[in-house]
């Protein structure tokens, strides 16, 4: 009896660990979508110039 009492009270134990770490996992990736969105990620276009030689005879 009293092992079953133990099995029940670690039972409860893993399944608060589980959710601490689906809590932590999600903060994280929210943490970083966060981060994601603060940035943007877009930079300011440039205009690309180079030289380029064409053909003399050209029609």
């Amino acid at each position: 009896m009293k092992q079953e009492a133990r099995d029940l009270s670690m039972a409860g134990k893993t399944s608060g660990l589980y959710k601490r770490i689906g809590f932590i996992a999600a903060a994280v990736i929210c943490a970083v979508l966060l981060v994601a969105w603060i940035n943007g990620g877009e930079e300011p276009l440039h205009s690309i110039s180079v030289p380029v030689e064409a053909p003399e005879n050209v029609q």
